[in-house]
């Protein structure tokens, strides 16, 4: 079925909205950005769309005037370089881009300039289908000012009163529908934006054999979409109507436009997700759930990789934090939970290197005890060269038996548990009060942490404190350490 397309050309992008020629309801489709490429992306919207009209809107000032804006237009429409079986339209405008925003601001939801672009051709295209009898035939959207009646017909004549009371029925019935119209176009247009700002996927499986209502109705429960209603409506105006079944991960921080035309092409995209070093695991679980992933599912995820050779011996109960090893991992929309959290574990099993366990053997230490020691090292210094002389210092202590004096750790048991946040609390993580390692680990860590706690530097310090300029001072005695503090740690150490 022919479509009808608008344009709102601003000064980097171009706004896009879509709608059938016989349909009511046009809808934002996306935002073109000027590039060298325009033309050709522009080409594949007529050619996808089967786009018989575009509609472009036509700035002029307040006093109808044209403007340099007028003229850029123009000139932006010629390099478009549209083939001469699409007709091309010329839609007053003004302000429409104005009115976009102002709209989206009223709605109270997240919106990006694309949105503005996208929204405002919207509005352009309305105005041309409003101004327009409804025909699948162009010709038939011309108005000629020359056309007379054929019989002309006297109205009989009728009281004043009567003509009154008609006239106002009339502009009532009228006012009416005008007002449901536009209301229904706005709802229709705010349930086609996506559902959040921020992205959080979601797994969705759509069935062979699926209606696009059956389609709709699940991607509105898996919280994709705000509306089953306006999908199905827009698949049925839009012509994109083809979904192909599949397993997908789909984004609530996309548009309807473009989670119809994601089944619709059937992609089947992987996702990266980054977890990065010095993240706390209740950090990591809330990552992969953003990526679409069931705290449930995560949960038993999280119990079912127990039997992993990397965490033999590990307490049963104890919480795997340290262990999600930092990396980039590639899913793809059937990659399970299970998968995920063991990938994580296999990856920080291959990276420990013999000469590693060797090391860490020789400084007295399991390595379970190393990890936990490894994630403190990571939350007190990144560098890799520093966290070497970090790392011999608490091992220093742990050998002579005295507390490691660690704030990170009171702070993790404070932030996990609602213990004191200060030195006094009685948490088992507080290495100031209490002598030896904390029961588990703090955060992941960079392998660099761990390496320097299998390979820490033949120094022999007692003290260090992390100065306001951002470098580690170490210090032999208590003197010089408090000498240390007085001169670097102003600010930090108040």
């Amino acid at each position: 079925m022919a479509k009808l397309l608008a344009l709102d050309i601003g000064e980097k992008r171009i706004g896009v909205a879509l709608a059938d020629a016989k349909a009511p309801f046009p809808a934002p489709l996306t935002t073109l950005e000027a590039s060298d490429t325009l033309a050709d992306d522009f080409s594949a919207l007529l050619h996808k769309h089967k786009v018989h009209t575009v509609v472009v809107g036509y700035p002029r000032n307040q006093q109808g005037e044209v403007t340099k804006q007028t003229g850029r237009v123009e000139h932006i429409v010629g390099l478009l370089k549209i083939p001469p079986s699409v007709h091309v339209v010329w839609q007053d405008e003004s302000l429409t881009s104005v009115k976009a925003e102002d709209e989206l601001k009223r709605r109270g939801k997240p919106y990006e300039k694309g949105d503005i672009d996208a929204l405002a051709a919207t509005y352009i295209l309305n105005d041309y289908i409003a101004s327009h009898p409804v025909s699948s035939d162009h010709s038939a959207h011309q108005v000629s000012q020359h056309n007379q009646p054929v019989t002309e017909v006297k109205p009989a004549k009728s009281p004043k009163k009567r003509r009154g009371l008609l006239k106002w029925a009339l502009i009532g019935v009228v006012g009416a529908a005008l007002l449901a119209t536009v209301s229904a176009v706005g709802w229709y247009l705010s349930a086609l934006q996506p559902r959040t700002r921020d992205p959080v996927y979601s797994v969705v499986t759509v069935e062979q054999g699926s209606g696009t209502s059956d389609i709709a109705t699940e991607l509105q429960k898996s919280a994709v979409i705000k509306s089953a209603r306006a999908f199905t409506i827009y698949t049925r105006l839009s012509g994109v109507n083809n979904l192909q079944a599949g397993t997908y991960r789909l984004s609530s921080a996309d548009s309807v436009p473009e989670i119809a035309t994601i089944i619709a092409d059937g992609k089947i995209t992987t996702q990266n997700v980054l977890i990065s070093p010095g993240l706390r695991l209740d950090e990591i679980l809330s990552i992969l759930e953003k990526e679409g992933y069931a705290e449930a599912d995560i949960e038993a995820a999280l119990t079912s990789v127990r039997s992993h050779p990397l965490l033999a011996g590990y307490p049963k109960n104890a919480r795997l934090e340290g262990y999600l090893y930092p990396d980039t991992y590639q899913i793809e929309p059937n990659t399970s939970a299970d998968s995920l959290i063991e990938k994580t574990l296999d990856n920080f099993d291959a990276a420990i290197t013999p000469d590693m366990r060797a090391g860490i053997k020789a400084q007295g230490l399991t390595l379970q005890q190393a990890i936990i020691l490894a994630s403190i090292v990571q939350q007190e210094v990144s560098d890799p060269d520093v966290q070497r002389t970090v790392a011999q210092v608490f091992i220093k202590r742990l050998r002579e038996g005295t507390v490691l004096g660690s704030d990170v750790t009171y702070m993790y048991a404070a932030e996990q548990f609602g213990t004191v946040n200060n030195p006094s609390s009685n948490s088992p993580y507080n290495t100031r009060k209490f002598a030896g390692l904390p029961p588990t680990a703090i955060s992941n860590f960079n392998l660099s942490a761990l390496k320097a706690v299998a390979n820490p530097t033949d120094t022999s310090y007692n003290y260090f404190v992390a100065g306001d300029d951002g470098k580690t001072y170490f210090s032999y005695t208590l003197e010089q350490h408090q000498a240390n503090i007085d001169k670097y740690c102003i600010k930090g150490c108040q």
